[in-house]
């Protein structure tokens, strides 16, 4: 038995935080839409985290077999 079911599609509302951090008033004057400062702030969380751990996984004598996974981990 098909029973008719009704299925509401709303797009996702996008509310401004109430107050900004430090972050998001350093980069509010340099973007046209304020709704791309997560995606700044993922950036820079994401540029943080992998630039150094790859250094270190090159680096001689540093390499521990233990962080490779941990990378490979947090890049997939």
């Amino acid at each position: 038995m098909i029973t008719d079911s009704v299925i509401t599609l709303t797009d996702p509302v996008w509310e401004p935080p109430a107050r900004r951090g430090p972050l998001a008033r350093l980069f509010l004057p340099l973007v046209r839409d304020e709704r791309d400062l997560p995606f700044i702030r993922l950036s820079l969380l994401l540029t943080v985290l992998f630039i150094p751990l790859a250094v270190h996984l090159f680096l001689p004598g540093q390499f521990r077999w233990w962080l490779a996974p941990v990378y490979w981990g947090l890049f997939l």
